[in-house]
Parts: C-alpha cells; sequence; structure tokens
C-alpha cells in the first residue's frame, strides 16, 4: 500500500473561516463560495502545500476549512488510524494567524485541532 499524507490542523465551518478572513485582511473578497480557501490562500500569500496550508476539507459530513499546521506520510495498512497530536509548532501557527483577534471572534477561543487522512484525495 501506498502512503498517504495524514495533516492536523485547525477546523472551522465555511461561515466562520470567511468571518475570520473579512477581519484578518482588509481587501479580502470572496468572489465566488467555492474558492473560499483558496482566497484565504491567496492572502496569506501561500506557497502550494507550505504550512500552514488551508484547505476546503469534508469532515463528519460537512464541508469545512481546514488550516494545516503539519503533515506526515503514513502506511494504513500498518496504521489505519493514525492521529497527529497539537504540538507547539502547530500552536504558534495558531497564534500567528488567529491570535489577538479573540474577542472580536468568539468562535477562535474553541478551535478544534483534527487530523484529516488524505485531505489531498490522493488515496483511492
Amino acid at each position: 500500500m501506498v502512503p498517504v499524507y495524514v495533516v492536523g490542523g485547525y477546523i472551522m465551518s465555511r461561515k466562520h473561516a470567511q468571518a475570520w478572513a473579512e477581519k484578518k485582511f482588509s481587501s479580502f473578497v470572496l468572489t465566488k463560495e467555492d474558492f473560499l480557501a483558496f482566497e484565504i490562500r491567496r492572502q496569506l500569500g501561500a506557497k502550494p502545500l507550505v504550512i500552514p496550508w488551508p484547505k476546503a476539507v469534508r469532515y463528519h459530513r460537512d464541508d469545512m476549512i481546514l488550516f494545516i499546521t503539519m503533515q506526515q506520510k503514513f502506511n494504513l495498512a500498518t496504521c489505519p488510524r493514525p492521529t497527529l497530536r497539537e504540538n507547539d509548532t502547530a500552536k504558534l501557527h495558531k497564534q500567528a494567524l488567529f491570535g489577538g483577534m479573540e474577542d472580536e471572534l468568539e468562535f477562535l477561543k474553541d478551535l478544534k485541532f483534527v487530523t484529516v487522512i488524505d485531505p489531498y484525495g490522493t488515496h483511492p
């Protein structure tokens, strides 16, 4: 079995991600709802797959935005349910992205760190 990417990061609804982006970036304009993660990446000046990397994902049957703060490759045959844990590097990315905005955007106080297996859809 081919190794697949497993990522960890902070997840939020599309509605919350848009509210955050509108506060964070004065020039943020969402031209089409499907482009939310792309527009956030553009505002961040993110290069492809450079951490932190905003990505639209399905999580528990909901469309969400995941701010990827770490990624590793795993062989799912030997490790079928890998879990990544929030670490100091992830917390630094969290502070850089969302720090200081918690009073204006209450949902940032309860950001959840999650693991998503194969967010890039490379595994059949």
